[in-house]
């Protein structure tokens, strides 16, 4: 049975706006931890592309030093 107290309960339940900020955190917070994971997948392929070619020019500098 709906009682004019239950009515105002749901009203003023949907009238009520602290929920939507948590909202808005958890979406904003969420597109921050996406960009962030992004930038390190990108980061760490130049990396080892990096990595390879200071190995290489490394061995390279060392074979001419010691020959």
């Amino acid at each position: 049975m709906i009682t004019k107290n239950s009515t105002s309960l749901v009203s003023a339940f949907f009238r009520d706006e602290d929920a939507a900020i948590t909202v808005d955190w958890v979406v904003l917070t969420a597109a921050v931890m996406g960009m962030g994971v992004t930038a390190v997948l990108v980061i760490t392929d130049q990396i080892g592309d990096n990595a390879i070619a200071l190995d290489a020019s490394v061995s390279a500098a060392v074979a001419a030093a010691l020959s």
